[in-house]
């Protein structure tokens, strides 16, 4: 009780002694804290020092941390011993079985104001769900409500651990999730989509959106972070079409269609030098790109491939790295490019920026895996086949790469092109 109702942010000594103290208890009356065979272990003293200990490991300051890292791997060894009515074969199950306390001190640490404790708090959710913890209970479920209300509001140094936390119980707890969303949809009579006009109550959505909206922020680092959260979290939800909800405002970040980027950029946040937040953003179009629906490919398709070339060559490496992934899963789900872009296209993939690029091994290999579907795909053979050529000559310059990844690939589809 010393030790949870102290101030952290002013009582470090007061915090340390007790951390301290509970340590020397633990390992040195450890008989003390057991249950008895009649005593379920909620009611030993271990039942209450545990859950607080997996919390508290992950403490900024150092000699407390080490304290209940001490605390926890004893209390542990302890409960495999001696908890009589389930057996404790590993870290995870003791998660599991204290889930209810560890979150409980949890949820008070992410409404609290210290800005310490919601850390320790994130921290303390993504190994719960590392650990697997999280995914058979209504807990995730939960803890990503309260983490999304710790996420809202002003901008703090080490803000990103909550999105980190976010991403980590998203993905954990996505069956709960699935079901939870198909209920939400259900009580509105909407059959799988988004069309109920109340996306934003949907529980994958309210995830999604609130990182989505980090990217607005001032702060470099969570809006590249937050890009990147976001990414995952997509990639992971597949099945998903959100491709409408996010891609709009994001394309035009890319350069892509006919919206003004340049006030794009600054409707949204966007820093359009941060080559860095430019290059996470177009990865996550690839990642929304794998959630459209067939008329959706229809209507996007052509944006993206026609204005590939024009953005291709202004952008730094990292950047043409993703564009060159945007282009093949873009190509890879359509079964025809139109006439009067493919020689762009290809003119842009061969260039100097992307095949011929003699710094960035990531950009031949990425512009060769655009070519070698483009020769492969039965319904793009017949477009491709009067730069076949052109394509061969360039991937003849690469043959012999020094990225035996690269020269291997470009080996391959000089013997495709040559056999047909």
């Amino acid at each position: 009780e010393t030790f949870r109702d102290s101030n952290e942010d002013l009582d470090c000594a007061q915090r340390a002694a007790s951390a301290k103290l509970l340590k020397d208890i633990s390992l040195n009356a450890s008989e003390k804290m057991k249950p008895t065979e009649k005593m379920d272990w909620q009611m030993s003293n271990w039942g209450i020092v545990l859950p607080l200990a997996f919390v508290s490991k992950f403490d900024a300051n150092v000699e407390i941390k080490n304290c209940f890292v001490g605390v926890w791997e004893e209390g542990l060894s302890q409960l495999q011993q001696n908890c009589f009515k389930i057996s404790i074969k590993s870290q995870s199950d003791a998660c599991r079985l204290m889930i209810s306390p560890i979150s409980d001190i949890i949820l008070q640490s992410l409404k609290g104001i210290s800005r310490g404790g919601r850390i320790r708090a994130s921290e303390a959710v993504k190994e719960l769900a590392d650990l697997s913890a999280l995914a058979s209970n209504n807990v995730g479920i939960v803890l990503i409500n309260e983490i999304i209300g710790a996420i809202r509001g002003k901008s703090w140094e080490q803000k990103d651990k909550l999105l980190e936390a976010l991403v980590a119980v998203t993905i954990c707890c996505k069956e709960r999730l699935v079901l939870e969303h198909q209920i939400a949809l259900s009580a509105e009579g909407v059959e799988g989509d988004f069309e109920s006009g109340r996306e934003d109550e949907l529980p994958l959505m309210k995830v999604l959106a609130v990182v989505y909206k980090q990217m607005n922020r001032e702060d470099k680092h969570l809006r590249r972070f937050s890009a990147e959260a976001f990414t995952k979290i997509v990639s992971h939800f597949q099945e998903f079409p959100v491709f409408e909800q996010f891609s709009p405002q994001l394309l035009a970040f890319g350069g892509f269609g006919q919206l003004n980027a340049q006030n794009s950029n600054k409707s949204l946040g966007f820093d359009g030098n941060d080559t860095i937040l430019q290059a996470r953003i177009v990865e996550a179009l690839s990642a929304l790109w794998g959630t459209t629906l067939p008329w959706q490919k229809e209507e996007y398709s052509p944006l993206i491939v026609g204005d590939f070339a024009r953005i291709f060559s202004s952008k730094m490496w990292n950047v043409r790295f993703e564009l060159l992934r945007l282009l093949r899963s873009v190509l890879k789900t359509i079964w025809r490019v139109e006439d009067v872009l493919i020689g762009d296209m290809i003119g842009a993939v061969v260039s100097f920026q992307g095949l011929r690029d003699s710094k960035y091994t990531k950009v031949r290999k990425a512009a060769l895996d655009v070519i070698h579907l483009i020769v492969t795909k039965s319904e793009l053979k017949g477009q491709v086949k009067p730069f076949e050529e052109v394509l061969m000559e360039n991937c003849r310059n690469v043959e012999d790469d020094e990225d035996p990844n690269v020269a291997a690939l470009a080996r391959k589809i000089i013997y495709i092109i040559s056999s047909v």
